[in-house]
């Protein structure tokens, strides 16, 4: 009955890789208007359902936002769903390992000027030093409380040091790496020193 879940405020569908465009667009038109918070994890949607909610006034509602292992959504598909002037009121953002999301992709959501709190970029290797650096600087960390960028293979010592020593308008409350990611132990010393000194 749709009449039942019209108030629903949280979604979260996991490990249903046969869930696609079809579904997930029937029950956000019809439903789900109000949700706070949406998270799909290894869910076969694509650039057309990223492109039929990027339009709604919705989103605005959205605080919360998890999208997790999804290999058939594209570059162009992330870029215009995250840049869709309807997210400015997200909060939180966990994006892993998604093929087709990349720097080009966080650096459209940057353009609403977000206040975001919490961000992983966990497995998301194809955001590059530069993209990473450019993100600081259009403001997107400004609000950040928590940062995890676990395995994003492409980050190195330039850009962690880079906002971490030149974007004074940054403070990590927390920062979390794993050992996986490319970071001399310098860097670690020279971040713990800094104004950010707290770590998961």
């Amino acid at each position: 009955n749709h009449d039942k879940l019209r108030g629903l405020r949280h979604l979260e569908i996991r490990n249903c890789p046969n869930i696609g465009d079809d579904a997930l667009k029937n029950l956000y038109n019809k439903n789900f208007r109000n949700l706070k918070s949406i998270a799909l994890e290894d869910i076969s949607f694509t650039d057309i359902f990223l492109n039929s909610i990027s339009v709604h006034a919705d989103l605005l509602n959205l605080e919360s936002l998890v999208l997790i292992k999804n290999s058939v959504a594209t570059e162009s598909g992330f870029e215009r769903f995250l840049s869709s002037q309807y997210l400015k009121n997200l909060k939180s953002l966990h994006l892993e390992n998604l093929e087709g999301c990349n720097g080009n992709s966080m650096k459209s959501l940057a353009k609403n000027k977000p206040k975001l709190t919490f961000i992983n970029l966990a497995t998301t290797g194809e955001i590059m030093n530069e993209d990473f650096i450019a993100m600081s600087k259009s403001g997107l960390f400004n609000h950040v409380e928590t940062l995890i960028f676990n395995d994003c293979s492409e980050l190195d010592n330039e850009a962690i040091t880079e906002i971490f020593e030149n974007q004074a308008n940054i403070s990590f409350k927390n920062v979390k790496m794993e050992a996986e990611t490319i970071f001399q132990n310098q860097v670690l010393v020279r971040i713990s020193a800094s104004q950010n000194p707290f770590f998961l």
